[in-house]
This record gives structure tokens, C-alpha cells and sequence, in this order.
């Protein structure tokens, strides 16, 4: 892994380089000398940070599968997205923050446009 393929993954992920380091148990300098390629990726991490990515790219391709099921059937107009504006209680209720939320919710919307279903999305508020 190098580190433009760490910053890549960190970034579409919506994973501060903060919260990266706090995860990896590193500090952010170690972080970001990785992904300056200023010092070589272990191979540890680097597995640790593609199983974050299989994770992710999973839930967005199983969001967009089922949804993409749905309209096949002609039952679906529109989809309605929702990102939530009160970051807490979404971290919360998903265990993601709310930047990592924003990031699926785009990645969905786009894989959703991409297979030509309309989206919404608007903030939850509260």
C-alpha cells in the first residue's frame, strides 16, 4: 500500500486523519509521514486499513443493491436520503462520525445515480 492509496482510502471513507491515527494507535505524524511515503506502510496496517475499506465498500454496495432491487419492480419513485445535521447522536445510533457519514451517504448517492434511480437527501435535524 502506498501512501497516496492510504490518504485515497482515509479521505473517500470520510475518516479524519485524526481519527485515522486514533484508530491505528499512532500518532498523527506517523500517519502522516505514511501517507507522505516518508516512512514505509507496516504490512499490518496497511491490512488493517483494506479491511476498512471492504468493510465500507460492503455496506455501500448492499445499500445500493437493495435499493437498486426495489425500483426494479417500479414500487420506487424516489429515494429519500438523510444526513443527519446533530453529529452525536448519529455517532450514536451508528457508531461513525459524522464526517464517515456524509461519505457513505455520497458514495450511496452516487452509486444510486449511477444505476439512474433519483435521490433526495436532506437534513435530520434533533
Amino acid at each position: 500500500m502506498t501512501g497516496a492509496d492510504l490518504f485515497a482510502i482515509r479521505e473517500t471513507m470520510g475518516i479524519s486523519k485524526n481519527e485515522a491515527a486514533r484508530r491505528l494507535h499512532v500518532t498523527t505524524k506517523t500517519l502522516n509521514d505514511w501517507e507522505h511515503d516518508e516512512r514505509p506502510i507496516p504490512d499490518g496496517v496497511a491490512e488493517e486499513i483494506t479491511a476498512w475499506e471492504d468493510e465500507w465498500l460492503d455496506m455501500v454496495a448492499a445499500r445500493i443493491e437493495d435499493v437498486a432491487d426495489i425500483a426494479a419492480t417500479g414500487d420506487l419513485q424516489d429515494v429519500d436520503m438523510t444526513l443527519h445535521a446533530d453529529w452525536q447522536m448519529h455517532y450514536d445510533e451508528a457508531g461513525m462520525t459524522q464526517r464517515e457519514h456524509i461519505a457513505m451517504v455520497q458514495a450511496i448517492r452516487l452509486g444510486l445515480r449511477l444505476e439512474g434511480i433519483p435521490v433526495t437527501t436532506h437534513w435530520a435535524r434533533g
